[in-house]
């Protein structure tokens, strides 16, 4: 009798941790395709996510065969693509965010950027040890966000891989919760703005292809 009712309380909590693993899962589940739907908000509509990892791999596999760029990075090459996305989300909410005494005219129009991503994809203000799964999946998905607005603007530029660099370092900074850098953030903005006026600037039959 003794091992019956042993054997009924493991399978009843076999059970229960199943319905509560399922019902982790379907929230989840809910959560991305939530946020996967606000991604079409930001820039070009037509640019699905596959298209943006697709981007972002490329960018980083650049990185990743450039000493210099995996520096500026500050990310091991064998960070999955998932964190990647979460660390220039924390960029994009830093930039977002970051004030300062003086007008500085290149982080006031990134803003402008970042304020579309960040829109879409809105976060409680929280620190990083005490954000909800929620709070980093939307942080992730301003990852994808920055990432598919490159994307809108331009294929590609020859400066794309510094700017995810530079995206990269400000995340990974704030994820290992370092102080911001306000010399990296006006170097990303500056870039991120140059990169966008970069596809403006060339010949037409350049920007096809």
């Amino acid at each position: 009798m003794l091992n019956s009712t042993s054997q009924i309380r493991n399978y009843s909590s076999q059970i229960v941790n199943q319905q509560v693993a399922s019902a982790q899962m379907d929230t989840t589940t809910n959560t991305e395709n939530k946020l996967s739907s606000q991604l079409k908000t930001v820039g070009n509509s037509s640019i699905d996510l596959l298209a943006v990892k697709e981007k972002e791999n490329d960018l980083f596999e650049v990185i990743k065969s450039n000493e210099y760029l995996l520096i500026i990075a500050n990310t091991s090459q064998s960070t999955e693509q998932a964190d990647r996305f979460y660390r220039a989300g924390l960029a994009v909410g830093i930039v977002n965010d970051f004030s300062t005494t003086d007008k500085e005219v290149q982080i006031d129009h990134a803003k402008i950027k970042t304020n579309n991503i960040c829109g879409a994809f809105p976060v409680e203000n929280s620190s990083i040890e005490n954000q909800s799964d929620d709070q980093k999946a939307a942080i992730k998905y301003r990852g994808i966000g920055f990432v598919k607005s490159l994307l809108s603007v331009a294929p590609s530029t020859p400066l794309d891989s510094t700017v995810y660099a530079q995206a990269l370092n400000i995340g990974s900074v704030a994820k290992n919760r370092g102080a911001t850098d306000s010399t990296m953030v006006k170097h990303f903005s500056t870039m991120w703005n140059m990169r966008d006026g970069l596809h403006q600037k060339q010949p037409h039959h350049l920007q096809q292809q």
